[in-house]
């Protein structure tokens, strides 16, 4: 197995895109300036003064002084990465050919940063033995990859040369349960993540995510993740553009969490600089993709042309390559489709992924990745530009690729992929090569194909957990989506083509998580239709922490509600439900006792309206008189319970008057509504209108509000989140 990292890293490469000082790291400033040390210590008497010592030993620490850490070897294979801001303690030993015990020892990390330390004051757990020249020294971590440099002093002052090695660092992890490949939400299940294709496709500009369910089912509910938390915003404030970019699944930041690596190839020409892109890691907390850290909410950039060859041609794609280098750094290793050929590069931080292009020398001259010249792609060519691949690592550190031919539908699925160096050399160069075991599902002639000419955009991840990845097709044009399952024969691997199924954004969306304490006055709508804010001018909504949703709005069931038209008032009339359209409105409701949980102010009464009756059951209606003395037309179903979280979804198809409700995913009534329908005025959480004046207040909490303007299907009912 391949398993050589460069000890050193060529002069003149940048840091990743982002970086951390280390001067904070658990020690003041006066600890950490002799934390990276020199030490210069009085030798044995009798040492010569002409001798000049050799390169001295750097070793793991076997007893570390308290509050260092004995940090791996650097340079040791397989190459361990420490995370940043870690105190470590190394040992240093004379040459064995020095025939005296040295002075001392002059210790540089990084190469800027050289410090003297005297026998009578070493401080901070460093140490020097006089008898020995055994020394214990202690660095803080502070760079993603910098060099530790060690010269031994002679008894004349003589420095004799030094011992390099590259100490490789890593964000420290902000972890919460890990999460199986491609699982967002923290739920088990892979979720799916898509970008448009091009300009004017249904899932228009950012990066769309969709819950996944059972066997690969996904939530109509497709959020748009632009925006969310600042993710996709540029220094000067404006949003990227995402339009016909790579977004990634992976844990991109070695921190458990599921993380997107956002890729812009050739042919895409955003704002960003083309070759280029950046990465948003989970926040570890399980919820989906926010931002690197809660340290400073910002992205990790890739540099434009950091993974060009030596002709500035940048990668057509990047691909998710797992741990194949075996540098087991915890971050994903890429493959590079890049000019026909595959190249193989490990990163040492989020984003930092490089070949040696930019630099002005050949691809990979540098020993920092390998150019995969001896693996052909599935039909026997180097025509790798004509291939969709996809990466799947595997849970035992293994890798699976998916290489589809669009133009020829020619699908094949590497299996156990390894990397292999032919000349056994511990280097990365041109003779690496892949094994693997290949199946090919459609051999892309004849009636063998696999969506020829389709423009697609796909994922991978294992849907039933049976260690075989399979594949979603993506429709960004049509906003569609079909899971297609691996099945294992013994002819070989089939896919199961399941239903089509659509992403839906949602023309009005209140997550209503947006503080955790205080007066809720009001909350921000994120749909895809014209942004409308709840506010409440009563103070009897409130936000609050919530096990289940992290937070929520809570309702105080006496005057309390959200509505879109109140003080400072939006355009009039505020109206979500359409007037005599389709219509769907979806929430998650934990009632502490009966009131309304939404309505549509009318001209009198409400125009729609959806409560927790005394009953104990689910009350719901359509007025199609709107005077009053409303004419509803209105059903039940379903049952609450307080203190308990219950998803509800209310859908009206105009067409055929149908008028349903959904109670945790079951149908519970369906009325059929006659005549005309008036729905006109402001959207309203936590009370109905009665008589021209609110009443029928809710108390409870209430979260992740939802409108459609359409009429979902039973599946979509289902499947939103």
């Amino acid at each position: 197995m391949y398993q050589r990292f460069p000890s050193t890293v060529p002069a003149g490469r940048p840091s990743a895109g982002l970086h951390r000082s280390g001067a904070a790291r658990g020690l003041t400033a006066a600890a950490l300036a002799t934390a990276l040390l020199g030490v210069q210590l009085t030798g044995a008497s009798g040492a010569s003064a002409d001798a000049a010592p050799a390169a001295p030993i750097v070793s793991v620490t076997a007893d570390p002084p308290a509050g260092t850490t004995a940090c791996p070897l650097p340079g040791a294979e397989p190459q361990v990465w420490v995370p940043i801001g870690t105190v470590c303690s190394f040992t240093i030993s004379p040459n064995p050919a020095d025939t005296a015990v040295p002075t001392g020892y002059e210790v540089a990390y990084p190469v800027a940063q050289s410090q003297y330390v005297t026998a009578a004051d070493p401080g901070n757990g460093n140490s020097f033995d006089a008898a020995t020249g055994v020394a214990t020294i202690t660095i803080v971590i502070d760079e993603y990859s910098a060099r530790l440099t060690v010269n031994t002093l002679g008894a004349g002052g003589q420095a004799g040369p030094a011992t390099v090695e590259t100490v490789l660092g890593q964000p420290a992890s902000v972890t919460g349960t890990p999460q199986v490949f491609s699982d967002f939400d923290g739920d088990g299940t892979p979720d799916l993540l898509a970008a448009p294709q091009e300009s004017g496709d249904a899932l228009a500009n950012g990066y769309w995510y969709a819950k996944g369910g059972p066997g690969g089912s996904v939530s109509a509910d497709a959020q748009n993740l632009l925006g969310v938390s600042r993710l996709g915003t540029g220094a000067g404030g404006g949003q990227f553009s995402f339009v016909g970019a790579e977004v990634i699944p992976g844990d991109w930041c070695a921190s458990g969490e599921n993380s997107v690596l956002v890729y812009y190839p050739p042919t895409v020409a955003p704002t960003e600089d083309v070759g280029g892109g950046f990465v948003f890691c989970g926040d570890g907390d399980s919820d989906v993709v926010r931002s690197l850290s809660n340290e400073d909410a910002q992205q990790a950039d890739i540099s434009s042309g950091s993974l060009a060859d030596g002709n500035g041609v940048n990668p057509s794609e990047l691909v998710d390559a797992g741990d194949l280098t075996q540098n087991h750094s915890g971050l994903p290793d890429v493959l590079a489709v890049l000019d026909d050929e595959l190249v193989l590069t490990a990163g040492w931080g989020p984003g930092a992924y490089m070949t040696d292009g930019r630099f002005g020398g050949g691809t990979c001259d540098r020993g920092d990745c390998a150019v995969l010249s001896d693996t052909p792609s599935p039909d026997g060519t180097l025509d790798w530009d004509s291939w969709k691949v996809l990466g799947y690592p595997t849970a035992d550190d293994g890798l699976d690729l998916y290489m589809w031919n669009e133009a020829t539908g020619e699908l094949v699925l590497w299996t156990d992929v390894t990397a292999t160096d032919a000349e056994d050399d511990g280097f990365w160069n041109d003779f690496t090569t892949l094994d693997y075991t290949q199946h090919v599902i459609a051999f892309g002639t004849g009636t063998s194909t696999w969506n020829q000419g389709a423009n697609l955009e796909l994922q991978v991840a294992d849907f039933n957990g049976d260690g075989v990845p399979d594949l979603w097709a993506v429709d960004t044009a049509a906003g569609t989506a079909v899971r297609y399952t691996a099945k294992v024969k013994a002819a070989g691997i089939k896919l199961a083509k399941g239903a089509e199924q659509s992403l839906i954004s949602p023309a009005h969306q209140w997550e209503l998580g947006d503080l955790a304490s205080g007066t809720a006055n009001q909350a921000l709508d994120t749909g895809s239709d014209t942004a409308y804010q709840l506010r409440d001018t009563n103070a009897g909504v409130s936000w609050t922490t919530d096990a289940t949703f992290g937070a929520a709005a809570e309702f105080d069931g006496t005057s309390g509600c959200l509505e879109t038209n109140a003080p400072p008032a939006q355009p009039l009339p505020g109206a979500i439900v359409p007037a005599s359209s389709s219509f769907s409105i979806g929430a998650w409701v934990d009632p502490s006792g009966p009131g309304t949980v939404l309505a549509q102010a009318g001209t009198d009464d409400s125009g729609v309206f959806l409560s927790a009756a005394a009953d104990g059951t689910w009350q719901f209606g359509l007025n199609t008189g709107d005077t009053t003395a409303a004419t509803y037309a209105q059903g039940g179903g379903g049952s609450w319970t307080a203190g308990t979280w219950t998803h509800v979804v209310l859908t009206y198809d105009a067409t055929t008057g149908h008028l349903v409700l959904y109670v945790g995913g079951v149908r519970a009534d369906t009325v059929k509504v006659a005549g005309g329908v008036s729905v006109v005025g402001s959207f309203i959480l936590g009370a109905n209108q009665v008589d021209g004046a609110l009443s029928e207040y809710f108390p409870g909490e209430i979260a992740h509000v939802a409108t459609f303007d359409q009429a979902l299907t039973a599946i979509q009912a289902t499947n939103l989140p």
